[in-house]
């Protein structure tokens, strides 16, 4: 067995988190290969956060439509990836003992949606508009599951090294300011993209809590495209 017929079989084994996290990595490495081929074989200043982060300008998105799928798994760098995955890990992980694998896997998708759609917005305002012109969104999409989190267990407690136990609405916004001063290109369009996500995370509960399930949509579209998929590989 050759080693991506392991990564496939251990990709088809694993929970949404472990997903989540494999094709956040999967998207690291092509995104350095992809620095790599640019640098070595052309003279263009076209850089890998071009081509798969999301555009600030949504008529790119003609140009470059992958990028709806490719920016929600895309990092600032490697340092920025490891918080983030190490962030998902941990919150996703509590989360998931309140709510479904599922509802994850759709928020995380509504969170970079909604981040897209605020970004996008800024295009429009002059004095939001940013110079680097794309944003990864992995960090959005997982702000929107702490959002949730915090608001479905602000007062639930978590322990800590050195700190003991930490209420985790205190964890939650201690880790979205940490990620913002991570940030190599800090800018009003992105901190607003941000908040989009994180208000996606407080609707999501919000409905929950009336009985709706605003994932279920989004979930059943991802069942019949993964069904079509497995069809079409087999």
């Amino acid at each position: 067995m050759s080693f991506f017929d392991k990564i496939g079989d251990k990709y088809r084994s694993s929970d949404t988190l472990t997903r989540l996290i494999m094709l956040n990595c999967a998207m690291f490495a092509l995104v350095l290969l992809t620095d790599i081929i640019l640098t070595l074989l052309t003279k263009s200043t076209l850089t890998a956060a071009t081509i798969f982060q999301y555009q600030q300008d949504p008529g790119n998105l003609i140009f470059r439509p992958w990028t709806l799928v490719t920016a929600p798994l895309t990092s600032w760098g490697l340092w920025h990836l490891l918080f983030n995955m190490l962030t998902l890990y941990w919150l996703g992980g509590l989360f998931l003992r309140r709510s479904t694998s599922a509802g994850m896997r759709g928020l995380y998708i509504l969170g970079a949606l909604a981040a897209m759609v605020c970004f996008t917005a800024t295009n429009f305002a002059p004095f939001l508009r940013t110079a680097q012109g794309t944003m990864p969104l992995a960090s959005a999409s997982i702000l929107a599951i702490g959002t949730a989190l915090a608001f479905q267990a602000p007062d639930s407690t978590e322990k800590l090294p050195l700190l003991g136990y930490v209420k985790i609405k205190w964890i939650v916004i201690a880790l979205g300011l940490a990620d913002v001063a991570l940030l190599p290109h800090p800018s009003a369009a992105m901190d607003l993209a941000h908040a989009g996500a994180a208000a996606m995370g407080w609707y999501y509960q919000y409905r929950l809590r009336q009985g709706s399930d605003i994932t279920a949509p989004l979930n059943r579209l991802y069942v019949k495209f993964s069904d079509l998929i497995g069809k079409m590989i087999k």
